[in-house]
C-alpha cells in the first residue's frame, strides 16, 4: 500500500485532508499492533498486515481492515473509497460511531479478562483440538487451509507433541507431510537457508519474500524434533 496508495499524491492529499495519519512500526510498538490487530479481528473476523485502523481522537478504534487496493479488486473496496466513506459516516453518525467504539472496547476487555482465560484453560480438550486441526489439514500439500498458507508452527508442534504423548499416525503423518512440502517448496530458501513468512499459494511455491526471525525460531526446533524422531537427513540439513 505504501507504493500503490501512500506515495500517490492524489491519495496522500485526500488522506491529509480528511485524517490525521499516523504510521506505526509494529516491530518497535508490538503492543500497539497487538491491540489494534485484536480490534480488527473482532470487527472483520480476520487480521493481517498491512493493518489499517480508523480511531477516535482518544485512540479508540471503530473501523479497520488489512489490505485495500488502489482500485476495486478481489471484492475489496478501493482505498480512496474507504477514506471518503468512513469520513462521511463519521461526520453524519458520530453518536453511532461512539457507541460502536465503546462496544468494541468492552468486547476486547472481556476477551482479556483473566477469569475467562482461566476458564478456557480449564476447558482445554486435546482430543477436540486434534480433531479440529486434522479436519482443516491439507492432506495433499501439507499445512492448513488454502492460500495464503503459513507454516503454522504452533499447530504442527501440537500435533507432534500429541503423537509423542499418545501415538497418533494421522497427526505424525501430517507433520511429516507439512515439513517435507515446505522444505521442498519455494517458501524455503534453498540457497541461504531459512523460511519465508508464508506462501502466496497453497503449494508452497511462491513465497512472500520476507524472512522473519520469530518464524524461523519456531521452525528450527520443529524440524529438530522431527529429525530426532525419524532421522531424516533432509530435516537435519534444514536445521543446519
Amino acid at each position: 500500500m505504501a507504493h500503490e496508495s501512500f506515495e500517490d499524491s492524489e491519495t496522500a492529499d485526500l488522506m491529509n485532508a480528511l485524517y490525521v495519519n499516523i504510521k506505526i512500526d509494529r516491530e518497535e510498538y508490538p503492543d500497539v499492533d497487538h491491540m489494534y490487530m485484536d480490534a480488527v479481528q473482532a470487527m472483520t473476523g480476520s487480521g493481517g498486515w498491512p493493518l489499517n485502523v480508523f480511531v477516535m481522537p482518544d485512540k479508540r478504534p471503530f473501523y479497520g481492515g488489512t489490505y485495500f487496493p488502489p482500485r476495486r479488486a478481489h471484492h475489496r473496496a478501493a482505498w480512496k473509497e474507504v477514506l471518503v466513506n468512513v469520513s462521511q459516516y463519521y461526520q453524519q453518525n458520530k453518536n453511532e460511531v461512539l457507541k460502536q467504539a465503546d462496544q468494541l472496547i468492552q468486547h476486547l476487555q472481556n476477551l482479556s479478562n483473566p477469569a475467562q482465560k482461566l476458564e478456557k484453560i480449564v476447558d482445554f480438550d486435546a482430543e477436540k483440538i486434534l480433531e479440529k486441526l486434522l479436519s482443516n489439514a491439507d492432506t495433499e500439500w501439507g499445512g492448513f487451509g488454502a492460500a495464503p498458507k503459513f507454516p503454522s508452527t504452533f499447530q504442527l508442534n501440537f500435533l507432534l507433541k500429541y503423537h509423542l504423548f499418545k501415538p497418533h499416525e494421522s497427526a505424525l503423518n501430517h507433520v511429516r507431510l507439512s515439513l517435507d512440502k515446505m522444505w521442498m517448496g519455494g517458501i524455503y530458501d534453498h540457497l541461504c537457508g531459512g523460511f519465508a513468512r508464508y506462501s502466496t499459494d497453497k503449494f508452497w511455491i511462491a513465497p512472500h519474500f520476507e524472512k522473519m526471525l520469530y518464524d524461523n525460531a519456531l521452525l528450527l526446533p520443529l524440524y529438530a524434533r522431527m529429525y530426532q524422531l525419524e532421522a531424516n537427513p533432509f530435516h537435519l540439513a534444514v536445521v543446519r
